[in-house]
């Protein structure tokens, strides 16, 4: 999509998640790096207060949602950038929304923009359900069953809306398989970016790729988790005034030193075949538009 002809407009690329698909480890990662993207000429603005746990994408949706075609970190990024990078874990969810990718082209438009660039990683409804849960599990209190949560699960029909919204709006998408990409995690979002600089008519991008590279947010095995959800259903009912706080971090770190059984838990076939119709719906909508970079095979 260009939004405009002039050839020195830089190139908005967003990393959109979803969640449970290496988020965190990226923008760990881009935090490290950010000075080596902004000698290639890819701007990966810090906010003020610093990155969080969730990215740097917060700063490009309030521009947005603000209307403001001025925001302070492009003010402020190098006169020869030829990208700006964000990356947001709920944008998936946010810009399926009906409308939503529109509002993007037309605010990117003003700001001079020339083009929309988007990396979606996507993943096996089961494995996504089950890390979602077992993150809630760990880190928000959730004291629901995997089978009462994934009731709710719909991971898979939010993918297929954002990709119909982004590719309506004229968006260049890039799908990977999180569970084909989860060992090579950073090279492959690094390949991602190489593309997206030469695309921009620079030189090829190569950011070292350290072989240890933090991996944040590590799910916890089935046993560890039943005790975890056993702790919060004690703490909030002991604990019952107002929002009851979480159980203190060092009692759950201790049930996560605890070994366990890794077996993953089966879902209800009836709940399967509805995510595997969901799958071959998403899949339809990415061979159609022709986006397919390397197998994308869920459930």
């Amino acid at each position: 999509m260009d939004i405009h002809s002039a050839k020195n407009n830089p190139t908005l690329c967003l990393h959109v998640g979803y969640g449970k698909t290496g988020s965190t480890a990226i923008q760990h990662w881009l935090a490290c790096q950010y000075q080596q993207l902004e000698h290639a000429g890819i701007i990966y603005p810090i906010p003020e207060q610093g990155l969080g746990d969730s990215g740097n994408g917060l700063m490009l949706w309030d521009a947005m949602e603000e209307d403001n075609d001025q925001p302070a970190w492009q003010v402020q990024g190098l006169n020869d950038a030829h990208v700006y990078l964000f990356s947001r874990e709920h944008f998936a969810r946010e810009f399926s929304e009906a409308g939503r990718c529109q509002a993007l082209v037309g605010w990117a438009s003003r700001c001079g923009f020339s083009s929309v660039r988007v990396l979606l990683f996507v993943r096996d409804p089961r494995q996504h359900c089950y890390s979602l849960w077992a993150q809630k599990v760990k880190r928000a209190g959730e004291t629901r069953s995997l089978r009462s949560f994934a009731k709710d699960y719909d991971g898979i029909k939010m993918a297929s809306r954002f990709l119909e919204e982004a590719m309506r709006a004229g968006f260049d998408v890039s799908v990977l398989n999180y569970d084909c990409h989860r060992n090579s995690l950073m090279s492959s979002f690094n390949d991602w970016l190489s593309d997206v600089i030469i695309l921009a008519g620079q030189d090829i991008l190569r950011l070292p790729i350290s072989n240890n590279q933090k991996m944040l947010n590590l799910t916890p095995n089935p046993s560890q988790l039943r005790l975890k959800r056993l702790l919060n259903d004690i703490w909030k009912k002991t604990n019952a005034v107002g929002q009851p706080p979480l159980p203190p971090k060092q009692l759950s770190d201790f049930i996560y030193r605890l070994k366990g059984d890794d077996q993953f838990p089966e879902f209800e076939e009836s709940l399967v075949k509805e995510w595997l119709k969901q799958v071959n719906h998403f899949n339809f909508i990415c061979k159609e538009n022709g986006i397919l970079s390397g197998p994308i095979v869920l459930g």
